[in-house]
C-alpha cells in the first residue's frame, strides 16, 4: 500500500525523515530517493493518477496545482487553471435552468396595477392654512412659506407631511384609482379648514374638487379648497401669480 511519502516522492518531491533514531522508536526505514524511482516522469504521473483516484478527485486538477508551485519563483507564469475553469462552466451550466424558470416565472400580481395612475403629491400644514400640490419636481417650499407669509401664517410652526408618491411601494397594496382617491381624500381631511390645492389634474385624484372646476373654489366637509394651476406654472408666470393673490384677496 502506497503512503503518502510515496506519492510525494513519485512527484518529484524530496522527503526528508529524522536520521536519529529515537530511544522509544524503531529505526525508521530508509525510502527510496529520488533518482531511485522506477519508471522517471511516466511513473510519477501514474503515482499521481492513482493518488487522485484515492481521493476522489479528477487527475488533471491534482496535476495543475504542482505545475502552478513549480511556476513560482522562477519568474515563469502557471498554466491556465482549465480544471477549474471547467468547474465554473459546469457550476453555470446547472444553474442555468434554475435562472431560466426563475425568469419564465411570473411575479406575484399585484391588485389594481394595470390601471394604477401614477402621481406625487406634497402636503404642508400652516396654523390656519394648508397646502397640497402636484409636484412633477422638487417641493418649492420657499415659494411656500412666502405665500404663507403673505396670508399671516407663522412659518415657524408648519408641518410637512412625506410626499405621496403613488402606485405606493409594497406589495399586495391595491394600487388601482379607487384606491388612490382614498388615500389622497384621507390625507385632504388632515389639512386646516383654507386649503389650496395645486395642480389642475388634482379632481381626477380627488373628485369633490369637481365641483371647484366653474370658479375654482368649492367647499366640501366644512373646508374650503382653492383649485389652482400647478405651482411650477405659478412660480414662472407673474400673471398666475396676480390672479392668485387676487382670490386669496377676495
Amino acid at each position: 500500500m502506497r503512503t503518502k511519502q510515496d506519492y510525494l516522492q513519485a512527484m518529484g518531491v524530496d522527503v526528508w525523515v529524522r536520521r536519529e533514531l529515537l530511544p522509544t522508536r524503531a529505526p525508521a526505514k530508509p525510502k527510496a530517493s529520488r533518482d531511485a524511482t522506477a519508471g522517471g516522469p511516466a511513473a510519477a504521473r501514474e503515482a499521481l493518477a492513482a493518488a487522485n483516484a484515492a481521493a476522489g478527485r479528477q487527475a488533471p486538477e491534482a496535476t495543475q496545482r504542482p505545475a502552478a508551485r513549480a511556476g513560482q519563483g522562477t519568474g515563469s507564469a502557471p498554466p491556465p487553471a482549465t480544471t477549474d475553469s471547467a468547474q465554473l462552466d459546469l457550476t453555470a451550466k446547472s444553474a442555468a435552468p434554475d435562472s431560466a424558470a426563475s425568469a419564465g416565472a411570473e411575479p406575484a400580481a399585484t391588485p389594481g396595477t394595470k390601471d394604477s395612475p401614477q402621481f406625487k403629491l406634497a402636503f404642508i400644514q400652516y396654523p390656519t392654512l394648508g397646502l397640497c400640490l402636484h409636484l412633477e419636481g422638487a417641493l418649492p417650499e420657499r415659494f411656500c412659506d412666502n405665500l404663507a407669509i403673505a396670508l399671516a401664517q407663522d412659518i415657524e410652526r408648519k408641518q410637512v407631511k412625506p410626499p405621496l408618491e403613488w402606485p405606493m411601494v409594497g406589495k399586495g397594496i391595491d394600487q388601482s384609482l379607487e384606491a388612490a382617491r382614498q388615500v389622497v381624500a384621507h390625507h385632504i381631511a388632515q389639512l386646516p379648514p383654507l386649503t389650496l390645492v395645486f395642480g389642475e389634474a388634482m379632481p381626477h385624484y380627488y373628485p369633490p374638487l369637481e365641483a371647484a372646476k366653474p370658479n375654482g373654489e368649492t367647499t366640501t366637509e366644512g373646508r374650503r379648497l382653492l383649485l389652482l394651476p400647478g405651482v411650477e406654472a405659478v412660480m414662472q408666470s407673474a400673471t398666475l401669480k396676480r390672479e392668485l393673490w387676487q382670490r386669496l384677496q377676495g
